[in-house]
């Protein structure tokens, strides 16, 4: 993960050569005197913003500044903050390539009455350049600064900034939100005319066979800032729009989902190979939402023709979900009554969940991913194996005890976390947050009735702090290896005894 490093509030020593700075290795910042005198003379109610003979005077300080420190490569640009009228000045100072020790620098400058002084200096995780460097409003109650640098041989990063009042912010922690680009043309602009801006990135798309050709692999996602430490996608632009093979074939699976669903899953196994991965995609997606719709009535019917049957004492649980023995000569002569119903509703993709009291139904996603998963979107596909975890192989049972390993939780953590990465624009994405959630809140905390820690003493047993370790070994480069780190430190300073401080420290990295 990238990270800025601390940045240094200004004190401010006005002495008669002009403003000293004692950030970095500056020593003042004279040459903006110019631009100093001319906002004595205008006043601070002018509008500096759309006066182009204070921009000259802003730019040729610039340059000065730059020559005082022995640097030609830089970008800058200024703007409001807050709610004066006279501009900040942001100076990006590339880095000096042959100097490892130099990893670039964003200054801020803000005018006290007096004069131009640096308040404000970030290091730049030795970006190449910059190409994007917008100052405005960020959101209803902020003002900020948006920039996006070249990183690496042909890759870009954007940097989020808000203005707290004394000096700029991030906006967006990229543990929530892709800021990655795999191209250095991403955009700052305010896309949907509210007043504040929004940036976009170049994504990949995932059914991207090569990687090369920027019109036909990418897609661009537009966000806006949520005013927390994620963002929201406005628009995605895909650069690999498919047409439809056969208009009618889309259309016939559509009316029979909207009219007939339960007749839907034979026509669309018929017809799937005639359609492309998006209309395949939208299909099924709505297909699930409407299993999902009727999940509930379909539990309450199970549960109560078992208990009519008391079919939960004499059933065999493990072929329970199977139509062989659904339609065995065993089953029939027992159960006619409820085969059919079970039938049906295994044809349909539902699923008997027996390690629940009483029974209830699942959607049968790894039934869905085995008939469909290589003809749909990679979104969709990663989705329903992460919604098979709880059905092939559950988290818990029925009375909140744990049945996986540390190790599986660290990899639905890190299957989970990567989906919310990857596929921001997913209408899928909030239940796998959810998911995500709830696989932390067992890998740290564990449940009412199975903790990893003693419950007289609350201190954490051995055995799970060195899976722990291993664990945050195995996956350094995981934002999951990085809460590990967090979570082990901060029970040694406890006698690793669990505190309120890790839930509070989890709530905000998983919502926990």
């Amino acid at each position: 993960m990238k990270k800025l490093l601390v940045t240094i509030i200004l004190i401010i020593t006005i002495v008669l050569s002009g403003c000293a700075n004692n950030i970095g290795y500056y020593s003042n910042t004279d040459s903006f005197n110019p631009a100093v005198n001319y906002i004595h003379d205008m006043g601070v109610f002018h509008d500096y913003m759309d006066d182009s003979d204070f921009k000259t005077l802003v730019d040729d300080g610039v340059i000065q500044f730059m020559k005082s420190i022995g640097k030609d490569k830089y970008t800058w640009s200024m703007g409001l903050l807050d709610e004066s009228n006279v501009p900040y000045i942001v100076i990006y100072i590339e880095r000096i390539p042959s100097n490892i020790g130099d990893p670039g620098e964003l200054i801020l400058l803000a005018y006290d009455n007096k004069c131009y002084s640096i308040i404000q200096s970030l290091e730049m995780n030795y970006d190449n350049s910059n190409y994007n460097m917008v100052i405005g409003k960020v959101s209803e109650n902020h003002n900020g600064l948006i920039l996006s640098n070249n990183i690496g041989i042909h890759a870009g990063y954007t940097y989020c900034y808000y203005w707290n009042g004394q000096q700029l912010s991030p906006m967006i922690s990229d543990r929530h939100t892709n800021l990655y680009s795999a191209f250095p043309s991403s955009k700052v602009s305010d896309i949907n005319n509210d007043g504040i801006l929004d940036w976009s990135i170049i994504s990949f798309i995932p059914e991207s066979l090569t990687r090369k050709d920027l019109e036909s692999d990418t897609m661009e996602i537009w966000y806006t800032w949520d005013n927390l430490y994620s963002a929201k996608v406005l628009k995605v632009i895909r650069k690999d729009s498919v047409p439809r093979i056969d208009e009618s074939i889309y259309s016939d699976c559509l009316n029979t989902l909207r009219s007939n669903p339960e007749e839907f899953l034979p026509i669309y196994k018929k017809s799937i190979a005639l359609l492309n991965k998006y209309d395949a995609t939208t299909l099924l997606t709505n297909y699930i939402e409407f299993l999902s719709n009727n999940l509930d009535d379909k539990s309450k019917e199970l549960k109560d023709r078992v208990s009519a049957l008391s079919l939960n004492e004499d059933i065999d649980h493990t072929l329970i979900n199977r139509s062989s023995y659904l339609n065995s000569k065993e089953f029939i002569n027992n159960y006619s009554d409820i085969k059919d119903f079970l039938n049906n509703n295994l044809s349909l993709g539902y699923f008997v969940n027996t390690h629940t009291k009483p029974w209830s139904y699942d959607i049968n996603y790894p039934m869905l991913q085995d008939a469909f998963g290589d003809l749909v979107l990679q979104e969709l596909d990663d989705y329903l194996t992460i919604r098979g975890y709880e059905i092939t192989d559950p988290s818990v049972d029925s009375q909140q005890n744990i049945l996986v390993s540390l190790e599986t939780l660290a990899e639905r953590i890190i299957m989970t976390d990567t989906y919310v990465f990857s596929y921001p624009y997913s209408s899928l994405r909030n239940y796998i947050l959810l998911r995500n959630e709830w696989y932390a809140r067992l890998f740290f905390f564990g449940t009412v009735n199975d903790t990893p820690y003693d419950k007289d003493t609350s201190i954490y047993f051995d055995s799970v702090l060195n899976d722990y370790s291993k664990i945050k070994s195995k996956y350094p480069l995981s934002f999951l290896s990085e809460n590990i780190q967090y979570f082990l430190e901060s029970l040694e300073n406890n006698n690793n005894r669990v505190h309120d401080e890790l839930y509070l420290y989890m709530d905000e990295e998983y919502g926990i």
